[in-house]
């Protein structure tokens, strides 16, 4: 078996798989900072996704031919971060008639008001977004992405899925035997 480059390496390839068309990038995202990249990989028989590095790697794999569709959908963070944020406006209230020390009772709940403004701003600028999810079978893979370039290299990849099925489908096509 063959490792493959890079943040690859973590895939051991089949006897006779070739790596086809890999997007890679450092993780970008606060909740997965320090954790590594994300590779996107497409080999001659699988897509395989991998988030992280090291022994904390999440790694997503499925056949080619399990692909049933990929969908471009717009990617929500739901209303978590606004129910949060109300919440730390109403601790803040608290802290400040709870508080006796006069510096406390001014940091302090600015502390958690500033964790509230936090929150809405990542959730309205920072998260989200488009993203090509790949859907195979009952599970799917979703790849996030930004910009155009972005979008060219994820539409070329998904090509390159498609390609792959086609010529697996005529290399594998069987005689018909009616019965």
């Amino acid at each position: 078996m063959k490792q493959a480059g890079n943040h690859s390496a973590l895939l051991d390839l089949l006897e006779g798989e070739e790596i086809e068309r890999t997007i890679t990038r450092n993780s970008r995202s606060a909740r997965s900072s320090g954790r590594g990249g994300e590779s996107l990989l497409l080999t001659s028989s699988r897509i395989v996704c991998v988030t992280g590095s090291g022994n904390g790697a999440d790694l997503v794999m499925a056949d080619v031919d399990d692909v049933d569709a990929v969908q471009f959908i717009e990617v929500t963070e739901g209303y978590g971060a606004f129910v949060w944020a109300a919440l730390s406006v109403a601790l803040s209230v608290a802290l400040y008639s709870i508080l006796e020390n006069q510096i406390a009772k001014v940091v302090v709940p600015l502390l958690v008001l500033g964790m509230g403004v936090y929150l809405i701003v990542y959730r309205l600028f920072f998260s989200g977004g488009p993203a090509a999810m790949f859907r195979t079978g009952g599970s799917a893979i979703t790849w996030p992405f930004k910009g155009e370039d972005e979008a060219h290299e994820i539409r070329e990849f998904i090509s390159e899925l498609y390609r792959l099925k086609s010529d697996r489908k005529v290399g594998t096509a069987g005689p018909f035997a009616p019965r």
